[in-house]
This record gives C-alpha cells, structure tokens and sequence, in this order.
C-alpha cells in the first residue's frame, strides 16, 4: 500500500503542496487547541502525531494542518468497562487491564484552512496503526453528526447518558481491524 506520506499524495493530490506526517509535540498541539472543543490538552498522553503542510509560495497557509493525540485510558469510563467485563474489578486492578491493553485517542485537530480533506480520518488511521496496545478507543461529543470513528472501523458502544458516546477497536498486529469480543483475562 505504501508508505502514509505515499497515501497522502495519492489521496489529495488536487491540493496544492504536500503533506508530511510527523511525530508530533506538545507544542504543535497548543498550536491547534483552538479547533477542538476541549482546547486543553489531555491529562495523559503517551503520542503525539502531527500532519505538516508545505504548499506552493504564493500559497498562504499554516504549516501545521492537524495534530492527533493518543493517551493513556481513564478507569472511569462505563460502557468500555462492560464492554470488557471489568466494571467489578478494582480501580487498581482496572488501570492494569486497560494500561496494558488500551489506549485512547484524546484528542484531534485539524486547522479549518484543510477542512474536508480527510485529515481527520486519516490521523485517526495512522493512531490506530501506531498503537502499541491491542485495542484503541476514542469518544466524540459530536460522534452523533460526523461519524468519523465508525467509517475508521471503530465500533460505537452503547451509550451512557450525558456522556460523549465511546467507540472502540481491536487491533491485530498488521494494524487491521477485527470485531471479535475483548480479551479479557479471567
């Protein structure tokens, strides 16, 4: 398939310039905060990844299009507990599991000059293939009107009321997905 700089230039060629994927900073993420609705950065975070534009001279725009965060998970979350048959562990014993199993995608922006490219879809791609657990998760206050981690392959668990809704995915090795139930330890 080639390599993720190779798909950016294949997949928005009729942009002008090019895009580079990158490990990102801290400092690219505050760079971008503005564009999320949680502008804070997260309370974890264990990668960063960062999208650079470079375009033609006469083109004014940010060097930096987007920027993902993938964090290390909260114990706290309901449907994802159920979901693995943790909820009666101890929060100890919780943040073992998921820490050694899990990690979130935090956090995604993506400057509104690049808006509707896909850069969101494909960040959310390239955190998934990055990750070094065997299951990523992610939840989205505006999961309801862009269904950007389900067309990535994620699954929406049930949702808990007044809470963003939370999906989740099994990685294998290849960075493929697979819909089979967690593995939980018993």
């Amino acid at each position: 398939m080639g390599t993720p700089n190779q798909f950016m230039r294949l997949y928005i060629a009729h942009f002008p310039g090019h895009f580079e994927l990158r490990a990102g900073t801290r400092a690219d993420w505050r760079q971008l905060a503005h564009f999320h609705y949680l502008p804070n950065p997260p309370a974890t975070c264990c990668r960063i990844l960062a999208l650079g534009y470079q375009g033609p001279r006469r083109w004014v725009a940010p060097p930096l299009a987007a920027v993902g965060i993938l964090s290390w998970p909260v114990p706290c979350r309901v449907s994802r507990n159920r979901y693995f048959r943790i909820e009666k562990l101890s929060y100890r014993d919780k943040l073992l599991f998921l820490n050694a199993h899990l990690r979130t995608i935090s956090r995604l922006a993506v400057h509104p000059c690049f808006a509707g490219l896909g850069l969101a879809s494909f960040l959310v791609r390239q955190l998934m293939r990055q990750c070094p657990t065997p299951w990523i998760e992610a939840s989205a206050a505006a999961a309801d009107w862009l269904p950007l981690f389900e067309r990535c392959g994620m699954t929406r668990l049930a949702d808990q009321p007044g809470r963003p809704p939370c999906f989740i995915a099994h990685l294998s090795p290849g960075g493929n997905h697979d819909r089979s139930g967690p593995a939980v330890p018993r």
